[in-house]
């Protein structure tokens, strides 16, 4: 029986909206929230944008103008997107988000990305004794779970004023892997002593896989260790022999999607639903 109301006479055609799904985490979010509505009995109208925010803002307005019954979105950039996002309100079709914060949307599906934070930052600034250097991986604004991660990042080391930031670097899209590893072989030429650097610090796992290769390739894997969030391509890079990776606060994909989809659905059923889901996360170590 579902848990989500009365649901069962109707075939709701339920648009799926993602930045893209090229990742391992994308992918779930994705097949995830498919699979859910069709477990629930709808019929999925999936499109991916292939990270270009152009296509994302195309492909909502194609779901509108398609008719939809009901819209849930991957992803994406709030100030891309809440335009769409008003059109679709004003078109009278309820819309549920996964990771994404906005106005529009009837609720948000994602992790506690302040407590999520609080752990990875707390395990780093342990293994670092409390003071070193580290670098930054940052992307761009209007992303709130990004900032969320940033600004909880660095209120907590305001209490530890040993531990300093020797610099942020733009994450580049495409390419984030490679142009990740060549920051880092650079940044580490430049700080070659261990005493230099200590740690790298991303807000998601992309760009932590090319700062533990470039870490490997230079043998420095005792040295520099990284921490960040998100999984699972990261957990995949932390279970290989010798990796640099440390800790990661590891995030439930299939769960966020699918409870995305499941409040459309009580929405559609005419029940209530919140604002916002918040999913508890994991913080996974080598230890664990």
């Amino acid at each position: 029986e579902s848990s989500v109301g009365d649901v069962s006479q109707e075939n709701f055609r339920i648009g799926v909206s993602a930045v893209g799904i090229e990742h391992l985490g994308d992918a779930t979010f994705y097949n995830s929230a498919i699979a859910r509505i069709k477990e629930l009995g709808g019929t999925p109208i999936a499109v991916e944008a292939q990270r270009k925010d152009e296509k994302m803002v195309s492909d909502i307005e194609n779901l509108i103008t398609s008719g939809v019954d009901g819209i849930v979105v991957i992803l994406g950039n709030a100030q891309i997107l809440d335009p769409v996002f008003k059109k679709v309100r004003e078109a009278g079709i309820p819309l549920t988000t996964v990771d994404h914060a906005s106005p529009y949307s009837l609720c948000n599906a994602t992790s506690n990305n302040f407590t999520m934070t609080v752990d990875v930052v707390l395990k780093m600034a342990s293994d670092m004794k409390g003071q070193g250097n580290y670098a930054f991986f940052w992307a761009w604004d209007g992303i709130r779970i990004a900032e969320i991660r940033k600004n909880m990042l660095e209120e907590i080391l305001i209490d530890y004023p040993k531990i300093q930031r020797i610099g942020t670097y733009p994450e580049k899209i495409p390419g984030t892997v490679p142009a990740a590893m060549d920051t880092i072989e650079n940044v580490l030429l430049t700080n070659p002593k261990k005493e230099d650097i200590s740690a790298v610090f991303a807000v998601w796992d992309q760009p932590l896989i090319g700062a533990d290769k470039a870490i490997r390739a230079a043998g420095r894997t005792d040295d520099v260790k990284c921490y960040g969030i998100d999984a699972p391509d990261l957990l995949i890079e932390m279970a290989k022999p010798g990796s640099s990776i440390a800790a990661v606060s590891s995030q439930q994909y299939a769960l966020m999607a699918s409870t995305a989809v499941d409040m459309l659905f009580k929405h559609l059923a005419g029940d209530e639903v919140p604002s916002q889901v918040l999913l508890p996360t994991k913080l996974v170590t080598q230890d664990n």
